[in-house]
């Protein structure tokens, strides 16, 4: 049985079809067990930071990751912009959403038949330090501002900011901010009970600024480094009665009248950090979690090591930068995208919120995966508790993006597609190249399918000189009258 061209050559175009869905489905086996390899080995090396940090004696202690209050503690941002006391909120970018909010949860002391409401009173909070410096900001809702009467040394009978700060050497100190108007402000030294009105002195060392809003007001407030130890609290108390003078409210981070209910002020460890060096794994970053959910120490980076150097191509890898130019629309419908220059600021204090976290705090590991806000690239992080003597102290998060994964799986897709591609082309040219057959009824196939037989073709032939004499002595030909003499 024969076939036709045609039907030949459209066999042939369905098997170079089968190439790219081999191709497909050979990828996705691919990276499905590249992501089950990869899971293993994230949670692999987060259990190997987790032993060695709680290996550790004493080192949870010194970076105090025990006994932590997520309501009244108080985790210090690097500001990264220079700070500039003018009860403006531009310098304390890209903080600003982190700033915590106190209100109701939070009163410390309210006044007996006073009817709180949100509007009344509550503030959004922010600490950070740069140089020498802590800075605190409080953004102040507050539906009557009642300044400080200039004639009187009461401080506590107008709207005003309590400090409460445990030195270096464990000493308790108390400060109270007010002011007559808006504009410059400075601390004062105050007693330590709660209610103490009357300054010891002025420190002219703590500085701010207190301006004024359409709802309240802004206190922008710096404090030097060597006044502050490990803990810290402010409350902001209100005054609504410019006659009576009495405070109706006071609503802070945590009392300011004794060490022991201040709260923890946290910030990054550089000695954890200096541990994780050891760790090094190339485009990972691993995270320390304390019991708060908060970034307490990390190190590495997800983004890829930029290579500069320019080399020569070869004649081959220039043939296939050209093809891949010109089959880049055909590879953009079937291979998936990622972001190749990820951004991966240095993490803040700041609450990491990923599925697993909660679980990695009560004692179980998981692998999850996120996609960061404005990039095109999928993390993969690996959660393991974070172990002292068999208590959890925090977490562990080891991540890493899928994208080596997603560059082998696009790699096979694009080869496959680009060989089918090749191979039209040549089977294309191919048979472009054959004789075109012709229709039916035209000369040639006539000539085709009515071929003349042995005897045709020797009768059509001219004859040798030997056959004409043998001709005419068997046919003779008859005289003519006129060829006879």
């Amino acid at each position: 049985m024969r076939f036709s061209l045609r039907l030949k050559l459209t066999l042939v175009s369905l098997l170079l079809l089968l190439i790219p869905l081999i191709g497909f489905r050979f990828s996705d086996i691919i990276k499905k067990d590249l992501v089950e390899s990869r899971k293993k080995t994230l949670l692999f090396a987060a259990r190997a930071v987790s032993s060695a940090l709680g290996g550790r004696t004493g080192l949870f202690d010194r970076e105090i990751f025990h006994s932590l209050d997520p309501a009244k503690d108080l985790y210090i941002y690097k500001l990264t912009n220079p700070m500039r006391l003018n009860g403006k909120t531009d310098d304390w970018q890209p903080f600003l959403s982190e700033a915590r909010t106190f209100g109701r949860e939070h009163i410390l002391f309210i006044e007996k038949n006073y009817n709180y409401t949100a509007g009344s009173l509550h503030f959004k909070h922010l600490v950070g330090v740069r140089g020498k410096y802590l800075y605190a900001l409080f953004l102040v809702t507050d539906d009557k501002i009642v300044y400080r009467n200039p004639n009187s040394l009461r401080l506590n009978r107008s709207d005003h900011l309590q400090i409460g700060i445990e030195d270096k050497n464990g000493r308790m100190h108390r400060y109270l901010v007010t002011t007559t108007k808006p504009g410059w402000i400075n601390g004062f030294l105050m007693p330590r009970y709660r209610f103490a009105a009357i300054p010891l002195r002025m420190e002219p060392a703590i500085q701010g600024m207190w301006e004024e809003t359409d709802g309240g007001y802004i206190i922008e407030l710096r404090i030097p480094m060597k006044f502050i130890g490990q803990k810290l609290a402010f409350a902001i108390g209100d005054v609504d009665d410019e006659k009576e003078r009495t405070m109706t409210c006071l609503i802070g981070t945590a009392a300011t009248e004794s060490a022991d209910k201040l709260g923890w002020l946290l910030s990054e460890s550089t000695t954890i950090e200096k541990l994780l060096k050891s760790f090094d794994r190339p485009h990972s970053r691993v995270l320390i979690v304390d019991t708060n959910q908060r970034i307490r120490a990390s190190y590495g980076s997800l983004a890829a090591e930029s290579n500069n150097k320019k080399k020569d191509k070869t004649l081959l890898e220039n043939l296939h930068a050209k093809i891949y130019a010109i089959l880049s629309p055909l590879y953009r419908l079937f291979t998936q995208p990622f972001s190749v220059n990820i951004v991966t600021p240095r993490p803040q204090p700041t609450t990491l919120d990923l599925k697993g976290i909660k679980e990695g705090l009560e004692g179980k590991s998981s692998v999850t995966s996120y996609f960061p806000k404005e990039q095109q690239v999928e993390i993969m992080a690996a959660i393991v508790p974070l172990l002292e003597q068999n208590k959890i102290v925090g977490a562990v998060v080891v991540e890493q993006t899928t994208n080596s994964i997603l560059a082998l799986q696009n790699k096979v897709i694009e080869e496959s597609l680009t060989f089918t591609v090749l191979a039209f082309v040549i089977g294309g040219s191919a048979c472009s190249s054959l004789p075109h057959a012709s229709h039916p009824g035209s000369e040639n196939w006539a000539t085709r399918h009515h071929e003349p037989s042995a005897a045709t073709v020797r009768s059509s032939q001219p004859l040798p000189p030997l056959l004409p004499a043998m001709k005419s002595a068997i046919f003779p030909v008859p005289s003519h009258p006129c060829l006879t003499n």
